[in-house]
């Protein structure tokens, strides 16, 4: 802002220079600066003025966003202003808060800053006797001075920069679904916001449904565990159990997919989930992308790509790409994976994403656990795991990524 005036004042000066004459040349650069003056003017006024982060309309864009996941099945209306405030009193001069909520009594309230000021910037937050606290800690003494405290709240999210903030407040049931959604929009970076977009186009949420039948899908996606769930038509539902041919549960994990029937079909028949049949794939496989197949699909390749995200000491972060094409490897490791045995899930990173690609151009998506554990997924939730010494094998092939696991 300085700079803008102190610029301003030496062309005034200027101006005033004796000798300066008053040729219509001259009286065009006069007005010239005249011009740009006023320019300059204007631009220090806004400056002055904190600009707005939200809009009336984006902040509503927002909201609309997230309740679209739900369509009929839950009906939000505004909260009163004021008890919404309530719970981010401490900060109301910072945030605009909107709070929504259910007559069944599920809600949330979206903060949205204001302007520039951010109040949690070079502060430590926790939670302290059950009150979301902000200190100023000093780092020489360890002394913590209480900034302020957002008592009567469940949860709080929030973006990098503070300019959204999601709450679950007290007294009312949690809307799991938009905090997932939030956290993926707004934490996760441009894959998370990616990923969001995708999701919601596809139809599917991150919570199941409250009514109705619907398929709950678990699968592996380059290396990110997915939790996805399907709302069903009754037409759906009932094709589904009407189906008489089965998925080996094998080709999709323990977890993999599960089929939960609505209430009426349980008031018929007192049962809750239904067995995996080759229409519940089918829906799984356009809405959510999930892969369920046999190992046997591995077979008549002719090229192999290990992809890792890995952290070097020297580099940092990196993106670490091996492509395999000698005939000879590509049948080894045809065999290796033929004799894998069906498994349960680990506790491991499946973050080595091997793509295998055939003759007949399909591609195949291998998930190796990068600890010292010997599993693997197949697709998208099969489970399997190899021996010890093939598991080593597997490493030593692609020996560059092998010192950044456990092998």
């Amino acid at each position: 802002m300085r700079k803008i005036k102190t610029w301003i004042m030496i062309f005034g000066i200027c101006l005033m220079i004796p000798g300066c004459g008053s040729s219509a040349k001259d009286a065009d650069i006069i007005e010239t600066t005249k011009t740009m003056g006023e320019t300059v003017t204007e631009i220090a006024k806004e400056l002055e003025t904190e600009p707005e982060i939200w809009s009336e309309e984006s902040m509503w864009s927002e909201i609309e966003f997230f309740e679209t996941q739900f369509g009929d099945e839950m009906i939000f209306e505004t909260m009163d202003e004021e008890v919404a405030v309530s719970y981010g009193a401490a900060i109301k001069d910072s945030y605009n808060f909107i709070g929504r909520a259910t007559e069944e009594g599920y809600g949330y309230i979206l903060g949205f800053r204001k302007g520039e000021k951010n109040p949690f910037f070079g502060y430590d937050s926790y939670w302290k006797d059950g009150e979301f606290t902000v200190v100023n800690s000093d780092e020489k003494t360890g002394e913590e001075i209480p900034m302020f405290s957002l008592p009567n709240i469940e949860n709080i999210y929030s973006d990098d920069e503070h300019t959204i903030l999601y709450i679950h407040p007290e007294g009312f049931e949690e809307t799991e679904n938009i905090g997932i959604a939030f956290t993926h929009k707004f934490g996760n970076g441009e894959a998370g916001r990616v990923y969001l977009e995708d999701a919601i186009e596809r139809g599917i949420r991150f919570t199941s449904p409250n009514f109705g039948a619907y398929l709950a899908v678990y699968r592996f996606e380059n290396g990110k565990r997915r939790w996805e769930y399907v709302p069903l038509t009754r037409e759906e539902e009932i094709s589904i159990m009407q189906s008489d041919a089965l998925i080996l549960p094998e080709w999709y994990g323990q977890y993999g997919l599960e089929f939960f029937v609505s209430e009426e079909t349980y008031e018929e028949t007192g049962i809750e989930t239904w067995a995996i049949t080759d229409e519940a794939l089918k829906i799984a496989e356009e809405r959510c992308n999930f892969v369920a197949m046999s190992l046997s699909e591995i077979r008549d390749l002719v090229a192999v790509k290990l992809e890792m995200e890995v952290w070097d000491e020297e580099k940092g972060d990196q993106h670490l790409e091996i492509r395999i094409s000698e005939d000879k490897i590509l049948k080894e490791i045809e065999e290796i994976f033929s004799y894998a045995e069906v498994s349960g899930e680990g506790k491991c990173p499946y973050t080595g994403i091997l793509t295998l690609t055939r003759e007949d151009g399909v591609e195949l998506v291998i998930s190796l656990a990068t600890d010292s554990c010997s599993g693997f997924v197949f697709g998208s939730s099969g489970f399997y795991e190899l021996d010890d010494e093939s598991a080593e094998r597997v490493w030593e092939i692609f020996g560059e990524a092998r010192k950044y696991t456990g092998w």
